[in-house]
Parts: structure tokens; C-alpha cells; sequence
């Protein structure tokens, strides 16, 4: 989601929604794309409150500090979960502000 070459601190956020009618989780894989390969961050399972099929509107969001530091918030509308998940290291070719 935050594509190489971005200046830190940087940050993502999108919207999401329940894929399925009562479904209890969701997964979020975090990964870093190299040239040669993709290599998995953390994997991590969220729950959520049982809904109608595409009724959630469920934000994540990320961000990448000066310090190449990665955070992850999962916010759900019109409910109490609110989650933020990290600190991760990554260690891609992200341009820094720093001189």
C-alpha cells in the first residue's frame, strides 16, 4: 500500500468491509516487496462484532515514521474496537527527509 521510493514519515489508510454476513475476524497480512522477493512482517488477526455482509466499515492504517518504524490501526465505525498494532521494523528503500 505505501509504494518504495516515499519520503518519511509516511502514511496509508483505507477502508474496508465485512467480506461475509456474521464473519468474527479479519486477517492482515503486513509484507515488504523487495526486487527479488516479498518477505512477511506479521500476520495479525482481528476481531471483530458479528454484522450483515458489507455493513463494517472498517479502517486501517499505517504509518512509517522517520525512523523506519511501521504502525498499524484498525478502527471499526459505530463500535469499540480500536486497535493499534506495532512497532515493526521494515527496512525497504523508503526515501528519508533527514539530510
Amino acid at each position: 500500500m505505501i509504494p518504495a521510493g516515499r519520503e518519511l514519515p509516511t502514511s496509508y489508510a483505507t477502508t474496508f468491509s465485512n467480506a461475509e454476513d456474521n464473519q468474527t475476524s479479519i486477517r492482515i497480512t503486513l509484507a515488504q516487496k523487495s526486487i527479488f522477493e516479498v518477505t512477511n512482517i506479521a500476520e495479525i488477526t482481528v476481531g471483530i462484532p458479528p454484522a450483515p455482509k458489507a455493513t463494517l466499515n472498517i479502517l486501517i492504517a499505517i504509518s512509517v515514521d522517520e525512523h523506519k518504524v511501521l504502525k498499524l490501526k484498525v478502527d471499526i465505525d459505530n463500535t469499540d474496537v480500536c486497535k493499534e498494532y506495532g512497532p515493526f521494523y521494515v527496512s525497504w528503500d523508503i526515501k528519508d527527509k533527514r539530510p
